[in-house]
C-alpha cells in the first residue's frame, strides 16, 4: 500500500470510527496518536448503524457534556463527574459492560460534539484568518475538538476512579436542579437501604428563579391530563370525575400528604389515590412540593424547587462551589458515604 493509500485510509478512519474501541488507540492534540488508559469497564453505545465499546471513563466527559454547561465551576463539575461514576456503577454491579441505554443517561454523540465545537470556533473567529480558513475549508476540526474539550477532560481525570460507597456498597447518588429549601432524608421516605440520602438546608435555593412555578389549568385541562395518564377518580365505588365541571368541587375532593420536608407523597381525589410522582408526572409540574387551589378560571397549582428532592441539589452545589467548597466537601454534604477508589 501507497503512502498515499495509507493517508486515505487513515482519515477514513477517523471520520467513520471517531469514538475507537475500548482501550484502542484516540486522536490526541489533532495529530498524535496515544492509547488511553482503560478503566476495566466499558459502555456499550448505540450509533445508528453500528454499536461500539467505549471506556467509562471516556463516556463520563459525553455524559457530562449533556446534563452541565461547562462554564459551571470546576468543583461542581468534578463532583458531578463522580456522581456520573458512582451511578454508573452501581447500574452496573458485578458486570465489567454495560449497554448506554440500560443506563438511561443523556449523553451527547461525537459527532454532533464535534460539529458544534467547530461551528463555535467558526463563528467566535469568522474576522480572522485563522477562523475564515477553517469556515471554508473545514480543517483543522478535530484540534479544534480537541482544544475546546481539554479542560472538560482535565476535569473528569482529576476525580478518575472515584465513586461513594457505604459500608462497601456503591450508592445510588441521586440528584435534581433544586430543592424547596431542604432535601429528602431518604431512609424516610425510600427505606434504610437509602439512609446515604441526606436530609440538607440548602438556604440559597430559594433564590432561584425557577424555585417556584405556577400552572394554571381549565377543570376541562385537569381532568385530560389525569385520564390521558391512566388516574381514573372514584367515589363511592363511582367514576365521579369526568362529570364534575365546578374548580370548587375538584379542589374539595383534593387532600395533600406531606412529607417533613414539604414534599407531597399521596394524592387523595376523591376515594382515588395518587402518588405524588405520577401526579406531577401528568400534569407537568416541576417539583411534587406543591400547593393546590381554585383561581378565577380553574385550578392553579404553585411548586416549589425543581425536581424530587432527593440527594444533591445542582443549585445548592452550585452555590457551594462558587464560595470555594472543594468537590469533596460537596459531596459529602449531600451523601453520607465514602469517596474511594472503585
Amino acid at each position: 500500500m501507497t503512502d498515499r493509500k495509507k493517508f486515505i485510509m487513515l482519515i477514513l478512519f477517523s471520520i467513520f470510527f471517531p469514538l475507537v474501541i475500548g482501550s484502542v488507540c484516540v486522536l490526541v492534540n489533532g495529530n498524535k496518536i496515544s492509547k488511553a488508559k482503560p478503566s476495566g469497564k466499558t459502555i456499550l453505545v448505540d450509533n445508528k448503524n453500528y454499536s461500539f465499546e467505549m471506556d467509562m471513563e471516556n463516556f463520563i466527559f459525553y455524559v457530562l457534556m449533556a446534563q452541565m454547561d461547562e462554564s459551571e465551576p470546576e468543583e461542581l463539575l468534578k463532583a458531578k463527574s463522580v456522581i456520573i461514576r458512582t451511578y454508573i456503577l452501581y447500574k452496573m454491579k458485578d458486570k465489567a459492560q454495560i449497554a448506554a441505554s440500560d443506563l438511561g443517561m443523556e449523553y451527547r454523540n461525537y459527532g454532533e460534539l464535534k460539529n458544534s465545537r467547530f461551528q463555535d470556533f467558526c463563528r467566535e473567529n469568522i474576522k480572522s484568518p485563522k477562523g475564515m480558513a477553517a469556515y471554508f475549508t473545514g480543517i483543522g476540526s478535530y484540534k479544534i475538538y480537541n482544544e475546546k474539550n481539554k479542560k472538560i477532560k482535565r476535569i473528569v481525570d482529576k476525580t478518575k476512579g472515584k465513586i461513594i460507597k457505604k459500608q462497601g456498597e456503591t450508592i445510588l447518588p441521586l440528584f435534581h436542579n433544586i430543592s424547596n429549601g431542604k432535601t429528602r432524608l431518604g431512609e424516610e421516605i425510600l427505606g434504610k437501604e437509602y439512609s446515604y440520602l441526606k436530609s440538607v438546608i440548602c438556604q440559597n435555593d430559594i433564590k432561584e428563579k425557577e424555585y417556584l412555578c405556577t400552572r394554571y389549568l381549565t377543570v376541562n385541562e385537569f381532568k385530560e391530563k389525569l385520564s390521558a395518564n391512566g388516574i381514573v377518580v372514584f367515589k363511592d365505588g363511582k367514576e365521579i370525575l369526568k362529570n364534575i365541571k365546578d374548580k370548587k368541587e375538584i379542589i374539595n375532593l383534593i387532600t395533600v400528604e406531606k412529607d417533613k420536608e414539604g414534599y407531597a407523597l399521596k394524592i387523595r381525589i376523591g376515594d382515588t389515590v395518587v402518588l405524588a410522582d405520577d401526579f406531577s408526572k401528568a400534569l407537568g409540574l416541576n417539583s411534587t412540593d406543591m400547593s393546590i387551589e381554585e383561581y378565577e378560571k380553574g385550578i392553579r397549582i404553585t411548586t416549589k424547587g425543581n425536581g424530587h428532592g432527593f440527594g444533591m441539589s445542582i443549585s445548592y452545589a452550585r452555590y457551594l462551589a462558587g464560595h470555594g467548597k472543594p468537590w469533596q466537601e460537596i459531596l459529602s454534604t449531600f451523601y453520607d458515604g465514602k469517596i474511594v477508589e472503585y
